[in-house]
């Protein structure tokens, strides 16, 4: 006989489980295909009509999140450990800023006068005063990351975890009954199957 293949509704209960017993996960859904179909307009409609602050945004992490064979997301608090440098403000290919997780680094940064600090992310000062001038725009680019902690399930080869939009993370709060409170943060999940044909 073959290895018995695992239905798909299982695998998504066990890494619902494992979700829920990460320190500071509050709550954690499986988007299905109406969810994905809307977090998929949401993330396009905030790519066009952002804020550009620092030019062009390229969300590659949930790019790759929307290519995952199970797409979940969670709503975390104060005691998650959110993951470090998932955000890069990159010009002419040099990376010329990042997101400071650490407030404590974050605010030695605000001290100094070679940079500039909008909210977590820290750019050069100098450097991003040649960006306002010059003729090509800078690129937010924020990344997946990996999540190893469902990697263990059964049939599960490959997790990531990546930050959405602001659009995203309200619906996403809403669909979980969160209220929006600015502690309160939100990730998608993709999680990438082995293959699910039994071996001979």
């Amino acid at each position: 006989m073959g290895d018995t293949i695992i239905p798909h509704w299982h695998i998504v209960e066990k890494i619902m489980d494992e979700l829920r017993s990460v320190k500071g996960i509050e709550k954690a859904m499986h988007l299905d295909e109406m969810d994905l179909q809307k977090t998929m307009e949401l993330e396009e409609n905030d790519r066009i009509n952002d804020p550009r602050f620092f030019g062009e945004k390229n969300n590659v992490g949930v790019k790759k999140a929307f290519r995952s064979d199970i797409i979940m997301s969670f709503v975390t608090n104060k005691e998650f450990e959110w993951p470090r440098d998932i955000i890069q403000i990159v010009y002419l290919g040099q990376i010329v800023g990042r997101d400071i997780s650490d407030s404590v680094e974050l605010e030695e940064y605000k001290k100094r006068r070679d940079c500039c600090v909008m909210g977590n992310i820290v750019v050069h000062y100098d450097k991003f005063l040649n960006i306002n001038s010059a003729s090509e725009t800078p690129t937010m680019v924020i990344n997946a990351k990996p999540f190893p902690v469902i990697e263990n399930i059964p049939q599960v080869c490959d997790a990531i975890i990546t930050s959405p939009s602001r659009s995203t993370d309200g619906y996403i709060k809403s669909k979980m009954d969160v209220e929006n409170k600015s502690h309160v943060g939100t990730f998608l999940v993709g999680i990438q199957l082995e293959d699910p044909l039994p071996k001979v």
